[in-house]
């Protein structure tokens, strides 16, 4: 892993990330415009272009003249339904796509719903290194609460187009941290405990998985309200890590978040039944800022990350969580993020505003040492209690898991031949791009 950053020397994060002057970062988002109806005309002729590549003249003729009835029969009507639900929410399209693309599909979240992603200092500037986990990790996270901190303050600059003058929405950072996916018998929810200054308090707890126990951090914010700092963070971390250690491996309860939803949202429901603790403890983990992992793998290339990332062991992460950090022994790490509330540019702003912050520091912390602070977070395991039900539950979904996890394999080369320039010339977006190479793959081998 060798790839350079290349910001320029003059570089400062507060240009891309600090809101400018009074704005706010949710100020524009009540006032875009609702999401257009396009018309049934505009719907059937692009279907018909989007179909005809995969078709056979004679299955083409049969689309269009099958398009041909639904136009002149039932889809005037279907059309109304539509803009008449288009009249009374802010996008119409919204719930049916969080709900039929995500929240009601009962297939396990990880691997075969979750993303994951492999931050850019990984690569220009912390190489793997033993022993450097946990100081890495109270580093990166205290940056990661920093941008949580600029979205609670609506301090973090709001998107916009290229020309900077079109405001897009910030509603998906609402999901980003204190946010969780909670499994459903047909369809799960999206918990969200976010909140910004203005609108009252977060959580500001994290959880953190160790030898497949999980720990509390009760605050990361000291009696004045001000951040912890990574060595405060470190002497927890480390404690914790020592403590998880010098007992046996915990249960794993967490495993059960890789079960297919319906059973997992079982056994949870049996889970609460047993100890109104188990049902607090729950709540901690959903309303946590973020999940971080503790684990003793060591992968050392972006393949091997991105096998962990989807595929590690189980036991060691809530996959519910939307945003989990997972750090290994060797100072690498990844993140594990449900997709269902927010889409991947969403996480790449935290790992972006990480990476600034790090190049700016050189990946070591410049403030406050730890012999200067008296405050310490502090911290407890959460116990559950279980049952043989519980513990065959976890059994069932490690084996499920892994022989899922046996039949894919993650290859993740770097590639310098070309990039987004070339995409910018020949006016491709790269999702075309990929697109395309996945079919021109899939004909190779196949030969249709």
């Amino acid at each position: 892993m060798t790839l350079q950053h290349r910001y320029p020397d003059e570089f400062m994060p507060s240009k891309y990330f600090l809101a400018k002057d009074n704005d706010k970062t949710f100020q524009f988002d009540d006032q875009l415009p609702s999401l257009p109806i396009p018309s049934l005309k505009s719907t059937l002729s692009k279907y018909l272009e989007s179909v005809k590549p995969h078709l056979t003249r004679e299955e083409i003729e049969k689309t269009v003249q099958a398009v041909r009835r639904f136009a002149e029969n039932e889809g005037p009507k279907l059309q109304s339904i539509l803009e008449e639900r288009a009249k009374a929410k802010r996008n119409w399209l919204e719930e049916w796509w969080l709900s039929y693309a995500y929240l009601k599909l009962r297939i396990p979240v990880t691997p075969l719903m979750n993303v994951t992603g492999i931050a850019p200092y990984v690569f220009h500037l912390w190489p793997p290194s033993k022993g450097t986990q946990v100081t890495r990790n109270s580093l990166s996270t205290y940056f990661l609460l920093e941008h949580w901190q600029l979205i609670k303050r609506q301090k973090l600059l709001h998107d916009s187009g290229r020309s900077g003058k079109e405001p897009w929405s910030m509603y998906q950072f609402r999901s980003l941290y204190n946010c969780c996916r909670l499994p459903g018998l047909e369809e799960d929810t999206i918990c969200r405990y976010f909140k910004t200054d203005e609108e009252g308090e977060a959580p500001s707890h994290l959880v953190v998985f160790c030898n497949r126990r999980i720990y509390k951090i009760d605050s990361v914010l000291d009696s004045k309200g001000r951040l912890f700092t990574p060595p405060q963070l470190k002497h927890m971390l480390s404690r914790i890590k020592e403590e998880a250690y010098s007992q046996e491996a915990g249960p794993g309860l967490s495993s059960l978040t890789t079960l297919d939803r319906s059973t997992w949202y079982k056994l949870r429901q049996h889970l609460v039944s047993l100890s109104h603790t188990n049902e607090q403890h729950l709540h901690t983990i959903q309303s946590a800022i973020i999940g971080s992992s503790l684990v003793d793998d060591t992968p050392s290339d972006m393949s091997q990350l991105s096998q962990q990332g989807l595929l590690g062991k189980p036991g060691n992460a809530w996959y519910d969580k939307s945003y989990s950090s997972i750090w290994f022994e060797n100072g690498t790490t990844v993140s594990n993020c449900d997709h269902a509330p927010m889409d991947a540019m969403t996480s790449v702003n935290v790992s972006f505003y990480a990476d600034c912050r790090l190049i700016e520091c050189e990946g070591v912390w410049k403030g406050e040492n730890e012999e200067e602070t008296n405050e310490v977070p502090s911290y407890h395991e959460l116990h559950f209690t279980i049952d043989k039900q519980i513990e065959d539950g976890i059994a069932a979904a490690e084996s499920s898991y892994l022989k899922l996890a046996r039949n894919i394999e993650i290859i993740n080369p770097e590639f310098h031949t070309f990039g987004k320039d070339l995409f910018k010339e020949l006016k491709l977006h790269p999702d075309t791009f990929v697109q395309v190479c996945l079919q021109y793959a899939y004909y190779k081998l196949h030969g249709k």
